[in-house]
């Protein structure tokens, strides 16, 4: 019996075509909106460059899991490198950005004590909203950059990839999405095995920048408690 294929969405394969780089205008330009429409109705400066955040971050992040497409798609390497396009500069753009929504933060949650209990709670919510959207971005743009530097190696090294997934000779996106969180919350690499020295120092970096992140998300944890119920 023949096998009908399915076609996907034009509207899916117009965004897969979507560079990195253009994803990161269109969000950036979508947050810095909120931002400035945030102040012009009279939000103080903290609160708006943080909503303007949360907008960025979130619309960064329904982009990749619409061009990604979390149905578990084969990646392919024009379309991996399209989504790595500037790593390095994507990457620090991203962890910037996550820096001062920190800082941010912190400054909402001080200015937040001197307020009535009853109005500590937007805050608080503002605050915990940040945070989970950094922390899912940081992870997401590795999840990324580890697809592209994985498929890379593969023509050089005639098929042997730089990350090996247990009997899961093609990986797709969600596998890479997996490495990138497991590596995120236990700074491990789990099942998976890491072949290649480049990928090794990706894995280093990624797991020393997500212990000190989630080190500072406790503290503003425990901070956005005290604040609220003080």
């Amino acid at each position: 019996m023949p096998i009908m294929k399915t076609h996907e969405p034009a509207w899916r394969t117009g965004l897969r075509a979507w560079s990195a780089s253009r994803r990161l205008l269109v969000s950036a330009t979508l947050g810095g909106g909120v931002a400035a429409a945030c102040r012009v109705v009279g939000s103080p400066w903290v609160e708006s460059l943080l909503v303007g955040w949360c907008s960025f971050a979130l619309l960064s992040l329904l982009l990749s899991g619409l061009t990604l497409g979390l149905h578990g798609d084969i990646p392919r390497p024009d379309e991996v490198a399209r989504n790595d396009q500037s790593s390095t500069a994507m990457l620090m753009v991203v962890l910037l950005g996550c820096a001062a929504s920190v800082t941010a933060i912190g400054a909402l949650l001080l200015t937040s004590r001197d307020l009535p209990p009853g109005e500590r709670w937007p805050h608080g919510l503002l605050a915990v909203v940040a945070i989970v959207l950094s922390w899912l971005l940081i992870h997401v743009r590795f999840a990324f950059h580890y697809a592209h530097r994985d498929l890379e190696t593969r023509p050089a090294s005639k098929g042997r990839t730089a990350l090996d997934f247990p009997s899961t000779p093609k990986p797709d996106y969600l596998d890479y999405l997996y490495f990138s969180f497991v590596v995120g919350m236990t700074s491990q690499v789990s099942d998976v095995t890491v072949h290649t020295r480049t990928m090794r120092r990706l894995v280093l970096w990624h797991s020393l920048l997500s212990f000190g992140f989630n080190l500072l998300i406790l503290a503003l944890a425990v901070n956005t408690l005290a604040a609220l119920f003080q």
